[in-house]
């Protein structure tokens, strides 16, 4: 089992921070369309109620140890052209309607949303923040004083940068905490891996894995959790994920 999530309490920003600079980072991407064409709540209701029923489940998991401190949150982003999801700290999660139409089941979604919670939950975005800013410097970007940095937060994010890129450790962090999470509702937790051998096909799925970098252990420790977890296999909903991805536009 990898090691558990764990901060220095005493130099760290407090919860209601990540929460606070995930708002920044949020606001700043809704208020730019020509960029992010985060789909309108009102208009495609039925795309968040889907994916958001399915974050609900996640929450719901004993192992999540911030489900009620943070905002959470999904936009989806309309661009079929890109094969990607990434998250802000505090709870907000963004997928783009390509990686949605990529994946082959409800299952396979539920994954990609546990792995991307594990990241907000164990808190990783703000321990690179602070390997890269002090403890003032990030106070000020979350209090709305640094809109530079944050411009520049926000590109690392969606695109990766030698700053804001998860570490090796973070990954296999977020696949072990993902795997627990899995289990503990009525998805196949093993489609959490066919997930990533499917992204592992497409031909344009760089930019998922400029943020969340690849390494060939990843299957081999996947497959151990899971069978460490009890090995078992649960619904993958594929035609109710196929009606959803007709309905997105």
């Amino acid at each position: 089992m990898l090691a558990s999530c764990s901060e220095d309490k005493s130099v760290f920003p407090t919860l209601t921070q990540d929460v606070c600079i995930g708002w920044r980072i949020d606001s700043a991407i809704t208020a730019n369309p020509a960029q992010f064409n985060v789909l309108e709540r009102s208009k495609y209701a039925a795309i968040y109620s889907y994916t958001e029923e399915i974050l609900q489940q996640l929450l719901e998991s004993d192992g999540v140890r911030n489900a009620e401190a943070f905002s959470w949150q999904i936009r989806v982003i309309n661009d079929k052209s890109v094969i990607s999801a990434f998250v802000a700290p505090g709870g907000y999660i963004y997928l783009y309607t390509g990686i949605l139409m990529a994946l082959d089941n409800e299952a396979q979604l539920a994954g990609l949303l546990a792995h991307q919670l594990a990241h907000i939950d164990c808190r990783h975005i703000t321990k690179m923040l602070l390997r890269h800013y002090d403890l003032s410097t990030f106070e000020s970007i979350a209090a709305g004083l640094e809109q530079a940095e944050l411009d520049s937060i926000i590109h690392g994010l969606v695109n990766g940068s030698s700053t804001l890129k998860y570490s090796c450790s973070n990954e296999h962090e977020a696949d072990s905490k993902a795997m627990e999470y899995l289990f503990d509702t009525g998805y196949d937790p093993y489609e959490l891996i066919n997930m990533y051998r499917k992204l592992l096909t497409c031909s344009v799925v760089a930019q998922f894995f400029a943020i969340h970098p690849w390494d060939d252990g990843r299957i081999e420790n996947l497959e151990a959790a899971w069978k460490n977890l009890g090995a078992r296999h649960g619904e993958k909903y594929t035609e109710r994920y196929l009606d959803f991805k007709k309905s997105l536009p």
